[in-house]
């Protein structure tokens, strides 16, 4: 059976793409999944899938009400929308039995969804609204325990829905506002069975980014406005007999807006309401792209903003002088990335939570309670990379770590944090950012590792200082003895694409020399700033040769030898180059396929005596290396021998070296063994239920003898099957639905372990920005 142990993947860039719920988990949309991250135990413990596209938006539906008669507001319901036009409303997304509507009958991608319970009379009512591009906002009801049905559909012509917000008018009546890329912001009072327009904001000077409600204790409510005018609005809405106060002496007064609303749907009474705008909010110096309120526990109202100029404010009002002041301002200022798509405040409100455009977030704790000064300190917060993941690879000889890239152009090293006896997986360093999407990645030691992107150079990285002292920090455990560090840390020069080695006073083995703020002394996982600026490695070599972009790479099992091949179309670029890792000079180059290379594995035993190469030319050939480390070729599978009819994605060697495996898009995994001078299909081959993308053997039998092989599909699937060459193969574990990736799965790799521990670790990664580590516990019995 495979239990998850980690799961790393970014936010989505798009706002509204991450929610923190009353229940404590903070909800965000990555690819086409949701995950639900729990910050208090720092792992992503469940992913919700069902989207056929990105998803943009995601939101706790919160239950309405002020009897305390009813039951308790619901956090347990969750909202979302993607670029594929559906909407989704997920129940129960805490229990083990998730169920999921979803809702019809919107044309474009969405924009935004809020939803909304309360009670009318005896029955419980839900609201889901969803603006899209396609110029619409879909309404939803549902009644009890009746199906959603979608009651309304508000068309705007050539003008977009951007943002939505829902609230109650005295728990009543529902109240709807929309922002536009018009700069205009509509609200919309409920008149049974529908909502109709009833007031039109037009203050803003550009597309209106987000809108937010929030009450006060004097019965009003408050709505807060934010734009890419750099500005926030702040609306205040109160009933017409309580906003008639005489002032004897005015010295300003704004123009004041009516609206009217049914309270009560069984009466016709109509009731007025006074909007007015209270106060403009200039604080922010670019696009201001989500405000949130927050309250409770006898705390003030506030209101969070958060804009592109990558800072983000806490607005208060002041008592004395009447306006909202910027509070506190957290954030970065300078560095290389992009600012906030959007942020929101903690349950308690002791929390700030920021996605960026990026796709990283930025969690910020208020140091302490009796602070009057608000003091708010970085937290550790998940993290991962915010595009396809291609590859990943455990640290050769022994997989004390994790390496992954992705087509963000960013290498990143994932590696346990243990504390009181407790160990979560966790970014701790991103030793590449590059100026190319990032193809493939390989452990050479503890110390040293090599990179391909989307170009024909590949690059080879050392570690530095201030990664060897911070693994051992954070981790508890040391790296290999020869693996020392001899600079402090990297930086990339401007316009440049080489990580330059950095020295802090000369190269020394003592960190106390180091300065005080060094990455060498982090004892937790570092925040995004210093995973971009402080956890680079130095750039050691370039390796130059292929005449296209390299596509993969291999290392032997002792380290000493580098296998690379590159995009090709024909012969003589579809060579396989062999580099000397001691000199790193190219020592041969192989030939044997007529197109791209796309995947190569050495042979486990005797350092890797054996290469063998799988291409898009539905061929695989076998290389014997000799004892001057040149390989001759062994065999070559012509493409009827070869056993597959499309193109040959991946292959493994098993742990004895006595079989390997292929894997194809025809959806076939044939299992080849040595018989009589030539190697020939050792069982039936597998017949999966899509192209098979990624596989691995474990590098340790199953009991009775058997071999264990990972098996990931293009869509998204992973399985474990035992295999045996008089029985063939057998399903041993069939991942659970909330544990497969939604893409392709693009690379599998076991991390060799000790005996005695409690099963083998598998990482997978995918199409879907996710990179995910399973324990395995070894067992002859199918787990379905």
């Amino acid at each position: 059976m495979a239990d998850l142990v980690y799961t790393s993947s970014g936010c989505n860039r798009s706002p509204f793409s991450a929610d923190w719920g009353s229940n404590g988990l903070i909800a965000y949309g990555s690819s086409n999944c949701v995950l639900l991250y729990s910050p208090k135990e720092y792992v992503v413990a469940r992913s919700l899938q069902g989207h056929k596209g990105r998803v943009n938006c995601v939101a706790w539906i919160e239950e309405a009400g002020e009897s305390t008669e009813r039951e308790p507001a619901s956090s347990d319901t969750l909202v979302t929308g993607a670029a594929d036009s559906s909407v989704i409303v997920w129940k129960n997304v805490k229990q083990d039995e998730i169920r999921s509507d979803v809702l019809t009958g919107s044309g474009g991608s969405i924009t935004a969804v809020k939803g909304a319970a309360f009670f009318q009379s005896s029955d419980r009512v839900a609201l889901v609204v969803a603006a899209s591009t396609d110029s619409s906002v879909c309404v939803w009801k549902k009644l009890n325990e009746n199906a959603f049905e979608r009651i309304q559909r508000l068309d705007f012509e050539s003008a977009i829905g951007l943002c939505i917000d829902l609230t109650m008018i005295r728990a009543k009546a529902p109240l709807m506002a929309i922002g536009f890329d018009g700069a205009k912001v509509c609200l919309y009072t409920w008149q049974e069975p529908e909502f109709v327009v009833s007031l039109v904001l037009d203050r803003h000077a550009d597309w209106v980014r987000d809108v937010s409600f929030a009450r006060t204790d004097d019965g009003r409510i408050l709505l807060a406005t934010c734009s890419q005018d750099a500005a926030v609005h702040v609306w205040s809405f109160a009933e017409q007999a309580k906003s008639a106060i005489e002032d004897e002496t005015p010295l300003l007064k704004t123009k004041e807006l009516t609206f009217e609303v049914y309270l009560d749907a069984d009466s016709r009474t109509l009731t007025t309401y006074v909007v007015s705008l209270e106060s403009i909010l200039l604080g922010h110096e670019d696009w201001v792209y989500s405000v949130d309120w927050h309250s409770g526990r006898g705390r003030r109202l506030r209101l969070l903003s958060s804009s592109m100029d990558k800072t983000m404010i806490i607005w208060e009002l002041d008592d004395s002088s009447g306006l909202w002041m910027d509070k506190v301002r957290v954030g970065e200022v300078g560095g290389n990335t992009l600012g906030y798509f959007g942020g929101v405040f903690s349950p308690e409100g002791d929390f700030l939570l920021g996605h960026t455009y990026q796709g990283a977030f930025h969690l910020w704790k208020k140091a302490s309670e009796s602070d009057e000064s608000e003091t708010w300190v970085s937290d550790v917060v998940t993290s991962g990379h915010f595009g396809p993941v291609q590859s990943v690879s455990w640290a050769n000889g022994g997989g004390r770590y994790l390496l992954s890239c992705a087509l963000d152009q960013t290498t990143r090293l994932h590696a346990p944090w243990k504390r009181d006896k407790i160990a979560t997986w966790h970014e701790i360093g991103r030793p590449q950012v590059h100026g190319y999407d990032m193809q493939f990645v390989v452990s050479i030691n503890d110390g040293l590792y090599v990179s391909a992107a989307d170009e024909k150079v590949i690059r080879v990285f050392g570690a530095p200082k201030s990664f060897v002292y911070g693994y051992e920090k954070i981790t508890g455990s040391s790296l290999s003895d020869d693996v020392k560090g001899h600079s402090l840390g990297a930086s990339v020069p401007a316009l440049g694409l080489s990580n330059k080695a950095v020295f802090a006073g000369g190269p020394s083995d003592d960190p106390a020399t180091e300065s005080a703020d060094s990455p060498a002394f982090l004892t937790k996982p570092p925040v995004d700033e210093d995973l971009l600026q402080n956890t680079l490695w130095p750039e050691t070599q370039k390796l130059y040769g292929h005449g296209y972009e390299v596509f993969c790479l291999a290392v032997s099992p002792d380290g000493r030898l580098l296998a690379s091949a590159c995009k090709a179309t024909k012969t003589e670029h579809a060579a396989v180059r062999i580099w000397d890792v001691a000199t790193w000079r190219q020592v041969q180059c192989l030939s044997a396929h007529a197109l791209t290379v796309t995947q190569m594995g050495f042979s486990r035993r005797r350092g890797g005596e054996r290469l063998l190469t799988v291409s898009r030319d539905r061929t695989w050939s076998l290389w014997r290396r000799e004892e001057d480390n040149h390989f001759e070729l062994e065999y070559r599978a012509e493409k009827k021998a070869a056993g597959h009819s499309r193109i040959i994605w991946t292959c493994s060697w098993s742990l004895d070296d006595l079989y390997f495996a292929t894997g194809s898009r025809d959806k076939k995994v044939i299992v080849w063994g040595f018989d009589e001078r030539k190697w020939i299909p050792a069982s039936p081959p597998l017949e999966a239920s899509d192209s098979v993308t990624a596989l691995d053997f474990s590098p340790r039998k199953s009991p009775q003898d058997k071999y264990t092989l990972a098996i990931g599909l293009e869509s998204g699937q992973l399985f474990l099957y035992t295999w045996c060459k008089d029985k063939g193969f057998t399903v041993a574990c069939e991942f659970h639905s909330s544990l497969n990736h939604s893409g392709c799965v693009k690379q599998l790799q076991w991390r060799q372990t000790n005996e005695e521990e409690d099963g083998d670790l598998l990482a997978s990664c995918s199409d879907d920005n996710a990179v995910k580590i399973f324990r395995c516990s070894n067992t002859s019995e199918p787990q379905l």
